[in-house]
């Protein structure tokens, strides 16, 4: 195997040295800080609470509507007179909504603001032209953290580089957050990509933000000072090559004034507009807020040998709760400590109900089969179990029923659980970006915050509630069968009706028997 391994190192590695590679401590950049809180913001008015930056609490409010998220974003772009600083993991330029919050962004540069935009290089594409195009305007900045070094070769340069710099490039920035003048901030789940948004018909992700405002606001900003001011974050146009020019920036302005002026994207600020006019501003909810945040040099291996990361830590969270736990989140991998850890808290009375997706749900197959190991020992240990379905009576209408084709090719999903929260003994918290997986607590870095509120513990109670009801979540339990040994079932409907399944639900013998075999081969740790 080694000798096979050096065999292709020989073949590739003469044809990486002929690939432009980017050396990020020769790259040109200013550090910059965030702005102080503008206090003569519109912002002050338009959230209430938005000015309470000097007081003890901060104040928090749940948005669980993907429309009112979007709205949201548009409202603080639009509204800030100082600064946006802006940070994600997924930003797709070619989608509805990130057109529609690139046109919002170009807008306020326009009025002066200064806009700081942070992106994770996975999903960033090398022709993503309009991010690149906006840096010619003077106050905006687009910066790319952790970046692929070899650049305009996607074949044996970037082969090269992902196996000789592999413990560097599978950590990511997974990171979401978008600030507006100092003032406020949303926080959660969400990327920018039109499945967020209710902007997908084929497909719609279940997620939460909390918008915030009071002092958590500018330490929030701390943190996103200390991913920009990184050696790891070049500047875009180091990436591409290139020097933004005030030509391209007029050819993005009429690409963008083309775009949002299409049909689909005036019926798509019509229904912004309905929801602005239906809804009046409901009052921040008080809350002592703690940022937990990981910080940059997780990314980079060796260099947080004198720092902890915080989620490698987050069991110590947990451990708070003396009553009960609720989790909600997408990719569910507790590991071996993991489910120890749950052991030693059911046995101390605290009672736990999770949330997660199902097989026929989940957009990462890969996760799912790490997940289902440890379904049997969770159960064993009284933790309640509920799997989001694929098709959830309340989305049902929202998005179209896909064709055999796209079925076939994309799945059967037209809903999946995105959001990523915590709630303990109702009276405290957990929102952000954090996955309950291994990636997440060792690798990429992530940031939440943590509430402490009664009034927002119910809340979010509230959606967990909605989420796990029989119409749309499965149940699970332990079953002995005939045999003695013990199975899994899957309650589907309410207990009048209920349908019971003994495999996956909604799913083929292939697709199971493919999940089986990734559980065997993909190392649990990476995921």
């Amino acid at each position: 195997m080694k000798s096979i391994f050096f065999f292709f190192l020989i073949l590739v590695l003469p044809l990486a040295e002929g690939c432009t590679r980017v050396d990020p401590g020769a790259v040109n950049r200013s550090l910059s800080r965030a702005l102080p809180a503008a206090e003569d913001s519109p912002l002050v008015e338009l959230v209430p609470g938005a000015a309470a930056a000097r007081e003890p609490l901060s104040g928090g409010r749940l948005i669980s509507s993907g429309l009112e998220a979007f709205a949201s974003r548009i409202a603080l772009a639009d509204n800030a007179v100082q600064s946006l600083d802006i940070q994600y993991y997924i930003f797709r330029e070619e989608d509805l909504t990130g057109l529609l919050l690139l046109q919002h962004l170009l807008t306020a540069a326009d009025r002066g603001v200064r806009v700081r935009l942070l992106l994770d290089d996975l999903h960033f594409r090398d022709d993503a032209g309009l991010l690149a195009n906006l840096t010619g305007h003077p106050s905006i900045e687009v910066r790319i953290f952790n970046p692929f070094l070899y650049r305009h070769s996607l074949g044996p340069g970037r082969l090269w580089e992902i196996f000789s710099d592999f413990r560097r490039l599978h950590r990511r920035m997974h990171n979401k957050l978008f600030v507006a003048d100092n003032l406020a901030a949303l926080i959660g789940g969400r990327n920018i990509g039109d499945e967020y948004f209710e902007a997908n018909e084929l497909l719609d992700l279940e997620d939460l933000d909390v918008l915030l405002t009071g002092p958590v606001v500018p330490e929030l900003s701390d943190h996103f000072d200390r991913f920009w001011n990184s050696i790891w974050a070049l500047p875009v146009s180091a990436l591409r090559g290139f020097a933004a020019s005030p030509e391209n920036l007029a050819g993005t302005r009429i690409h963008l004034a083309e775009q949002i002026a299409t049909p689909r994207a005036k019926e798509f600020r019509r229904r912004i507009d309905d929801l602005s006019r239906k809804r009046s501003e409901p009052p921040m909810t008080p809350a002592a807020t703690q940022v937990i945040a990981d910080p940059p040099c997780k990314l980079i291996p060796g260099q947080c040998q004198d720092i902890l990361p915080e989620f490698s830590r987050f069991d110590d969270l947990l451990d708070q709760a003396e009553q009960e736990l609720v989790i909600i989140t997408p990719y569910f991998i507790p590991t071996r400590e993991g489910v120890k850890h749950f052991r030693r808290l059911t046995k101390r009375g605290v009672r736990i109900r999770a949330l997660t997706n199902s097989f026929a749900a989940t957009d990462h197959k890969m996760v799912h089969a790490a997940y289902q190991r440890y379904r049997r020992p969770l159960l064993k240990q009284g933790v309640e179990l509920y799997e989001f379905k694929p098709s959830p009576q309340y989305r049902r209408g929202r998005t179209r029923r896909r064709t055999t084709e796209e079925r076939v090719l994309l799945g059967s999903s037209q809903a999946c659980l995105h959001a990523k929260a915590y709630v303990i003994d109702e009276r405290m918290i957990f929102i952000g970006s954090f996955n309950h997986d291994p990636r997440s607590m060792h690798y990429n870095s992530e940031i939440g915050v943590l509430l402490e509120s009664s009034e927002l513990a119910r809340d979010l109670l509230e959606q967990f509630y909605k989420l796990s009801q029989p119409e749309n979540a499965f149940q699970l339990h332990l079953e002995k069968n005939p045999q003695g040994s013990v199975g899994l079932l899957w309650k589907d409907g309410k207990e009048a009706q209920s349908k019971d399944w003994r495999t996956e639900p909604q799913t083929f013998w292939w697709d199971r028997f493919g999940n089986h075999l990734l559980a065997l081969l993909i190392p649990e740790n990476l995921l």
